[in-house]
């Protein structure tokens, strides 16, 4: 990331911070509330336990996604300074954005073959 950050030009950082700041929060926004309606919409008849929480994976990876963005300004605007250690808030940020993404996909998965089983269990053919 601070590699990243040295490479680019002044109008090219300036660019990317504005592009944080304004595009990319709204992506996030969205993508957050699609996958929890899905889930919303997959498991609301789950009773038991681990699912009662099942949709507040999605908003825990749009809350990390804001986080790298935030670190990603951070190092955009107060370059040449370099902050190592904001480098790697950002990266673990990114990585548990998409370790979320990721566990939402699959928790989705797993509830579209759940209600495949159950419809062909229901089914009289």
């Amino acid at each position: 990331t601070l590699r990243m950050v040295a490479d680019y030009g002044p109008a090219a950082r300036v660019y990317y911070a504005q592009t944080e700041l304004t595009v990319d929060v709204v992506y996030p926004l969205l993508y957050g509330f699609l996958l929890a309606v899905i889930l919303t919409l997959l498991f609301r008849h789950r009773a038991y336990k681990p699912f009662e929480w099942v949709t507040l994976v999605p908003f825990a990876g749009t809350l990390f996604d804001y986080l790298e963005n935030a670190a990603i300004v951070g190092l955009l605007t107060s370059y040449p300074a370099q902050s190592p250690a904001l480098a790697v808030v950002g990266e673990m940020a990114k990585l548990a954005k998409w370790v979320l993404f990721g566990a939402s996909v699959l928790l989705i998965v797993y509830g579209l073959y759940r209600l495949i089983l159950t419809k062909l269990r229901a089914s009289p053919y």
